[in-house]
């Protein structure tokens, strides 16, 4: 879609590889539930379960944060990126260490409304520091 609007095949190569490697990444946090082929009835499902360790998993998804950034980013918005996602990543603790045995902001809609804020705060803050 992407490659299309903007009539490029190097934009549609980087998104499918964006796509790709998310996928790869979840493979290795999730537990065994992620589809091979799409959720047929004899499909294969993968996943190393590394959220069952919540401390590895934690520094896991940070330092991939950090690799990549380092590797896309200039030199001179590396602190930006560093401090700002390690913020996000820090304000998304619980999810790893359970702080708190219920949902802590009341109820799904309104954590479903913080995600979608810190989502955008993370936009703009990358956006502005990039």
């Amino acid at each position: 879609m992407f490659g299309v609007l903007y009539q490029s095949v190097w934009v549609a190569f980087l998104f499918w590889l964006g796509a790709l490697s998310h996928w790869l990444f979840d493979a290795a946090v999730h537990i065994r539930d992620l589809p091979v082929f799409g959720r047929k009835r004899n499909d294969i499902y993968v996943g190393l379960g590394m959220w069952t360790i919540p401390r590895v998993a934690f520094v896991f998804e940070y330092a991939f944060f950090a690799i990549v950034m380092l590797i896309t980013a200039q030199p001179s918005a590396w602190s930006g990126l560093l401090i700002g996602g390690l913020a996000l990543h820090l304000l998304n603790a619980n999810s790893f260490f359970r702080f708190t045995k219920t949902n802590p902001t009341g109820t799904p809609k309104s954590y479903a409304t913080l995600a979608l804020v810190g989502f955008f705060g993370a936009i703009i803050w990358f956006t502005f520091t990039w």
